[in-house]
C-alpha cells in the first residue's frame, strides 16, 4: 500500500515557528539534533522554515561586519573593498530562501529522509566553519581599530582582507548546500502521488509582497466584521482573504491581530507577516489532503546565483593574491598612508 493512501498514517505538515532573533542559532542547533533521529519526517518538515530564519539573520549580521569593515580599509585597497560590497549586493537582492511547505507524506512516499538528513549535517558544518571564521573577523577587526588609534605599525588590513574573503567563501558554502537541500525536495514533484502547489503559492506571494510595498504607515479602522473572537477564527479570516485576492486586508489584519494576541502563530513582526500568510494558505490548500509541496519559484535561480556568487568569490580570490604578493615597501607605504 502506498505511504499516502495509507488511512494509520497520520500527517505532520510544516510549521511556522515564531523564533526571536537571539534563539534562533539555538533552536537551529537544537533542531538538527531533533532531525538526526527523526524517523517519520515530523521534524524534517521544519528544516526549510528553520533554516530560513536563521540564514536571514546569519547574513544581516555578516552585511554588518563587511560594511563597517570595509570602512576601515585604505584607499589603495577600495578595489577589494568594492568586490566584497559586490558580493553582498548579489546576497541581498538575489540569494533568497524560497517558501517552502510539505508534509511528512511527500518525504517519505519519495524516500527523502535519509538524504535530507544527510544534507542538514553537511549545512551544520558549514555553519560551524563560518561561526569560527566569523570570530576570527571580528577580532582582525578590532585589533585593526586598536591600531589606527595607537597609530602602530603595521596594521593588519591585508590580514583583514583575508579573513574577509573565509568568511565571504564560508556563506556561499552555506547558501550553496541549502540549495542541495532545495533540489532534493524539488524531485519529489516528479512523483505522480504529489501534489504540486508552487507555482500558485508562487504567484500569491508576489501579489503579498506587492501589497506590503504599496501600504501606507496609516492604520485604517476595521469593521466589526474584522474582529474575530478567537485566533482559529482569525485564522479562517486570513485565509479567506488570501483566497478572495484581498492582500492587502490580508497584510492589515495579521498586523492587528497580532497587536490583539500574543500568540506566536501571528509572528513577532512586520517581517514576520510574508511567511506567516503564506503558510496559512499553504495550510488551506493541504486541507484534507497528504503529499503536498510547495517551493516558491525565486525570481533568480538558485543555482544561476551560486554560480553568480562563486565567480565573485573567485575575483576576490585573484585580487587577495595580488595583495599579498605586494612588495614589503609597499605594503608599509599603504598602511602609513592610512594612519596619517
Amino acid at each position: 500500500m502506498s505511504l499516502l493512501s495509507n488511512p494509520n498514517i497520520t500527517s505532520t505538515n510544516t510549521s511556522f515557528i515564531n523564533i526571536p532573533i537571539d534563539e534562533v542559532e539555538e533552536v537551529w542547533r537544537s533542531h538538527v539534533g531533533n532531525v538526526m533521529s527523526d524517523s517519520n519526517a515530523s521534524c524534517a518538515v521544519n528544516t526549510f522554515h528553520i533554516f530560513a530564519k536563521l540564514y536571514a539573520t546569519t547574513r544581516r549580521r555578516f552585511c554588518n561586519l563587511t560594511r563597517e569593515s570595509c570602512t576601515y580599509l585604505s584607499d589603495r585597497l577600495r578595489g577589494i573593498a568594492t568586490q566584497f560590497l559586490n558580493m553582498l549586493e548579489l546576497l541581498l537582492t538575489q540569494a533568497e530562501c524560497p517558501h517552502v511547505y510539505t508534509d511528512t507524506e511527500t518525504m517519505l512516499a519519495c524516500k527523502l529522509l535519509e538524504r535530507h538528513k544527510f544534507v542538514v549535517l553537511e549545512i551544520q558544518e558549514h555553519y560551524d566553519t563560518y561561526i569560527n571564521k566569523r570570530d576570527t573577523t571580528v577580532e582582525c577587526l578590532d585589533n585593526l581599530k586598536s591600531s589606527l588609534k595607537m597609530q602602530s605599525l603595521p596594521s593588519p588590513q591585508t590580514e583583514l582582507c583575508r579573513c574577509l574573503y573565509k568568511l565571504h567563501f564560508q556563506l556561499l558554502m552555506l547558501f550553496e548546500s541549502y540549495s542541495k537541500l532545495i533540489n532534493l525536495l524539488n524531485t519529489a514533484s516528479k512523483n505522480q502521488q504529489i501534489t504540486d502547489h508552487s507555482k500558485e503559492v508562487t504567484t500569491v506571494r508576489q501579489e503579498l509582497k506587492q501589497a506590503m510595498n504599496e501600504m501606507d504607515s496609516t492604520k485604517a479602522p476595521l469593521s466589526d466584521d474584522d474582529m474575530p473572537q478567537t485566533t482559529e477564527m482569525a485564522r479562517q479570516l486570513l485565509s479567506e482573504s488570501i483566497i478572495n485576492k484581498q492582500y492587502s486586508r490580508a497584510v492589515k489584519l495579521i498586523r492587528h491581530f497580532r497587536s490583539v494576541w500574543s500568540h506566536d502563530m501571528f509572528g513577532g513582526s512586520d517581517e514576520d507577516d510574508l511567511n506567516v500568510l503564506l503558510n496559512i494558505y499553504c495550510k488551506n490548500l493541504a486541507d484534507n489532503k497528504t503529499g503536498v509541496l510547495v517551493i516558491t519559484r525565486p525570481e533568480h535561480d538558485l543555482s544561476d546565483v551560486c554560480r553568480r556568487l562563486m565567480n565573485v568569490n573567485i575575483q576576490l580570490q585573484a585580487s587577495l593574491r595580488m595583495l599579498e604578493n605586494m612588495t614589503p615597501e609597499s605594503k608599509e607605504l599603504e598602511t602609513s598612508n592610512t594612519t596619517q
